[in-house]
């Protein structure tokens, strides 16, 4: 799986070619996931979200309250630190949808694994493949499916960057997922496609690089389309567990912050968003 590096600090993101594995487990979770959004709202309801201190939970949401920084959305995250008790739950046709993820889960190691050794080899990010590899169990895919009935343009996913390490765009079903460019400061068309994956710092990586590789900003719009018919979409949250979390219960929600607020903050001021920093 040969990929380059040099566009991850300028742009913050890097596209790499799945392996032929990798896509068919992408493409029948996806499939699983879409099946999934179609049954019973109490079945669905009885995957209760469990929060667990490990970057954050595992479990299906439903979001319908309506705001400036609220998405309606429904969601579903799964990690292997869950996965025993999510299988619990389930009855015989949602069992198949928490297997294909846990291959899914598996089968993204190896590419994980192999970008974290490159980031901390040409970022000098002393420890970052160890960490990562002890962190796999809370890994955190998180699949989305955002409902339609919306305004053409609108944000239905605010902007925000992602509190982990680093994340992996897995599956985008419409256009709509937008980045706000570290360089320009204006928002570009995320460059998804069918047989890649788009990978992107987080604040923990931002951390971790002393600010060398910033956490991206990114939002997802409403087409034409998606705003009749809603989207789904797929990531995969690379958490590392040894460095410290964003103190969301000091500084809030990331969305509330201004949209790019960390491309030019001096690492000394970013670091104290930190728990324990």
């Amino acid at each position: 799986m040969p990929f380059s590096l040099e566009e991850l600090q300028d742009l913050g993101l890097v596209n790499v070619n799945y392996p032929e594995n990798l896509r068919k487990a992408v493409e029948r979770a996806i499939a699983s996931w879409k099946s999934f959004c179609y049954f019973p709202r109490e079945e669905k309801k009885a995957f209760l979200f469990l929060e667990d201190n490990h970057g954050d939970g595992a479990g299906y949401e439903l979001k319908e309250e309506k705001g400036s920084k609220k998405d309606l959305k429904e969601n579903f995250h799964i990690t292997l630190y869950q996965y025993e008790r999510l299988a619990a739950i389930a009855n015989q046709r949602t069992l198949p949808f928490l297997n294909d993820a846990k291959i899914l889960l598996d089968a993204m190691e190896p590419l994980i694994l192999q970008f974290s050794e490159k980031v901390e080899k040409e970022f000098h990010v002393k420890g970052l493949a160890e960490e990562v590899k002890l962190s796999k169990p809370y890994w955190i895919l998180r699949y989305l499916h955002y409902f339609g009935d919306r305004q053409e343009g609108v944000e239905i996913a605010s902007p925000h960057a992602d509190k982990g390490g680093f994340t992996l765009h897995l599956y985008e079903s419409d256009e709509g997922l937008q980045y706000f460019c570290i360089t320009t400061r204006q928002w570009k068309a995320m460059p998804v496609y069918e047989k890649q994956t788009v990978i992107i710092p987080a604040l923990q990586l931002q951390l971790r690089s002393e600010g060398n590789l910033k956490a991206l900003y990114h939002r997802v719009v409403a087409t034409k389309e998606t705003a009749r018919t809603g989207r789904f979409s797929m990531v995969c949250f690379v958490t590392f567990q040894k460095t410290p979390m964003y103190n969301k219960n000091r500084y809030g929600n990331v969305q509330t912050h201004d949209t790019g607020f960390n491309y030019s903050i001096p690492q000394s001021e970013f670091a104290k968003l930190f728990l324990g920093v």
